[in-house]
C-alpha cells in the first residue's frame, strides 16, 4: 500500500472548517438558521473499516461505507491532523453493498486480497444532517451533524459543524464562523468523524500528548510555522475538551505545554510574523497563567509531605480548577483559537524570511537558543533563583525548538547527534522542572504556613538537585549539535 504522504498528492481533496458544539447548542443554531434559509435534512448511517490491526489508520487513511438517500458511498480519506481548517485527500464511489471495493484507480492505494478480507467494520455512526448547500454566494456549504457513535458496547454522542469551501476562500469561511458564533459557543474543532470512533473503542484517555512532528525539508520556513502551530492548537484542544468535561490533573499539564509549545513558536518564528502574533502571545500567556495555578497545587498535592497542609490544599486547589473552568468557558478563549487558525489559513504576512527553507531557518534558531542557554547558564549553581528562572526559561525554548526541527534533519543522517542531544535536553528540563516544583512548594507551604516553609531538608536536598542539574546542563552544553 502506498503511504498517505503520496496519496495526498492525488486529487479530490476537502477543504472544510470543523468546528465543536453541544448538541443543545446545535438544535439552538439549526433552529437560527432555518428561519432565514430553507436547509436539507439528511440522515446517514455510516459504517468505518479497518483490519483488526489497524493497517489503514497506520497508513494514514480512513474508510467508510455512508448509506444516504438510499445510495451506497465509499469514501477514503488522508488521516486528519488539522486544527479548524482540514485540507484532506478525498475519494469517492458509489458500492453495491456494505463491503469495501479498493480501486487503485480511483484512490492510489493497493491491497492484496488477503489484506482486503481482513477488513471488517469497526464502529458505526448515525447522523441526522441539516445542510444549506449554497452560503456566502454558493461559496460555502454549511452542516450541522447530530451524531450518535455506536463502537462495540458504548455509545457517544456529538455535534459538529462543518464548513466545506466549495469556491470561497479561508477568509470568507472564517468571516461566516465568527458571525455564527455571536448565536451559539463554538469551537475549534480537531477531530475527525473517524477519530472519534476509533478513540471510543480504546481506553478512556486522561490527557493527550504532543504527536510526532516531522516537518519536510521541502518545506518554506513559513509552511513549517503554520504545521508546527497546527499540531500545538491539536494538542491543546483534545486536553481542552476533557477540561471541560472533566477535572484531569494531567490534562491541565498537557494543555499547558501546549500553550507553552504555542508561544515558543511564535517566538521562535518572529522574524516572520506580525504584530497580531504578539498579542496572540499575550492571551495565550494569561490562559497559560491561569493553568498554572492549578498545576502547581497539583505538583504540591502530589508530594508526601504535604499531610499537615492537605484540606487547605484541596480547598485552593479545587478553587483554581473553578478558575480554570470559568476562563475556559469565556468568549474570549473560545475566539482566540478559531482567530489563531483564521489567522494561519489566511492572514500571515509574506516576506523573504518567511520563503527560507527550513533547513537553514531550523539551524539558526537551534543555534541561537543554544547559546542564548549557555551565556545564561554560567555560574549556574551560584545564581539567585531569579537568573536561574531565566536559565529554566532559556532551556524549555532549546527543548520545544528541538522538538520541532531534530526531524529536519534526519534526512542528512545524524541519528544519532540527534538522539543524544533530545535525551541531553530531556534530562535538563526534568531537572529544572523538579527544582521549579520544590520552589513552587516551598511557597504555596510557607503562604499557608503564615512564614517560612518548616522543611529542614529542603537546603540539603536542593544542593544535591543542583549538583546532578548541572551536570545535565553540561552534557548539554558539551553535546555534538546536529545542525551544524
Amino acid at each position: 500500500m502506498n503511504n498517505a504522504q503520496a496519496a495526498s498528492r492525488q486529487v479530490p481533496r476537502e477543504l472544510e472548517i470543523k468546528l465543536d458544539l453541544t448538541p443543545i447548542d446545535a438544535a439552538m443554531l439549526e433552529a437560527s438558521l432555518a428561519g432565514a434559509l430553507s436547509p436539507d435534512r439528511i440522515e446517514q448511517r455510516a459504517i468505518y473499516f479497518d483490519t483488526p490491526d489497524g493497517l489503514l489508520r497506520r497508513a494514514g487513511l480512513t474508510l467508510r461505507i455512508r448509506e444516504t438517500e438510499g445510495c451506497l458511498v465509499q469514501t477514503v480519506k488522508t488521516w486528519p491532523d488539522g486544527a479548524g481548517l482540514f485540507d484532506r485527500a478525498e475519494w469517492e464511489k458509489c458500492v453495491a453493498a456494505l463491503r469495501p471495493v479498493i480501486d487503485p484507480r480511483v484512490t492510489g492505494i493497493t491491497l492484496d486480497r488477503r489484506l482486503l478480507s481482513a477488513l471488517a467494520p469497526a464502529f458505526e455512526i448515525r447522523v441526522l444532517r441539516h445542510r444549506w448547500a449554497a452560503v456566502h454566494h454558493g461559496g460555502i456549504e454549511l452542516a450541522i451533524d447530530q451524531a450518535t457513535i455506536v463502537a462495540a458496547d458504548r455509545e457517544a454522542r456529538f455535534a459538529e459543524l462543518e464548513c466545506e469551501l466549495k469556491h470561497a476562500g479561508p477568509d470568507a469561511a472564517f468571516a461566516l464562523v465568527r458571525r455564527l458564533a455571536e448565536a451559539v459557543p463554538l469551537r475549534l474543532g480537531v477531530s475527525s468523524k473517524a477519530e472519534r470512533g476509533f478513540r471510543l473503542l480504546g481506553a478512556a484517555q486522561s490527557a493527550f500528548k504532543a504527536e510526532p512532528l516531522a516537518l519536510g525539508i521541502d518545506m518554506t520556513s513559513r509552511q513549517a510555522f503554520v504545521t508546527i502551530m497546527i499540531a500545538c492548537l491539536r494538542h491543546y484542544r483534545l486536553n481542552e475538551s476533557i477540561l471541560l468535561e472533566r477535572r484531569e490533573p494531567e490534562a491541565v499539564h498537557q494543555a499547558r505545554v501546549a500553550l507553552r509549545r504555542l508561544r515558543s513558536a511564535l517566538a521562535l518564528f518572529d522574524v516572520l510574523l506580525d504584530d497580531r502574533a504578539r498579542a496572540f502571545d499575550a492571551a495565550l500567556q494569561s490562559l497559560a497563567r491561569t493553568l498554572g495555578d492549578a498545576r502547581d497545587l497539583d505538583v504540591v498535592l502530589g508530594r508526601d509531605d504535604c499531610t499537615e497542609w492537605e484540606a487547605a490544599l484541596l480547598r485552593r486547589r479545587d478553587a483554581a480548577y473553578d478558575a480554570v473552568e470559568a476562563r475556559l468557558r469565556t468568549e474570549e478563549t473560545r475566539a482566540l483559537f478559531v482567530d489563531i487558525a483564521g489567522w494561519l489559513a489566511s492572514d500571515l504576512p509574506t516576506s523573504r524570511a518567511g520563503a527560507e527553507p527550513i533547513v537553514a531557518f531550523a539551524g539558526r534558531a537551534l543555534a541561537q537558543e543554544f547559546r542564548k542557554l549557555a551565556r545564561r547558564s554560567k555560574g549556574f549553581v551560584g545564581l539567585s533563583p531569579a537568573r536561574r528562572h531565566r536559565v529554566r526559561k532559556a532551556a524549555k525554548r532549546l527543548h520545544y525548538a528541538n522538538d520541532f526541527f531534530a526531524a529536519t534533519f534526519a534526512p542528512f543522517g545524524h541519528h544519532r547527534r540527534i538522539d543524544q542531544f533530545g535525551n541531553a535536553v530531556d534530562s535538563l528540563q526534568d531537572k529544572l522542572g523538579a527544582l521549579n516544583d520544590r520552589a513552587v512548594h516551598r511557597t504555596i507551604v510557607a503562604d499557608l504556613a503564615g512564614g517560612a516553609s518548616r522543611d529542614a531538608r529542603t537546603g540539603t536536598n536542593d544542593t544535591r538537585l543542583l549538583k546532578s542539574t548541572k551536570r545535565a546542563l553540561d552534557r548539554v552544553l558539551d553535546a555534538r549539535r546536529y545542525w551544524h
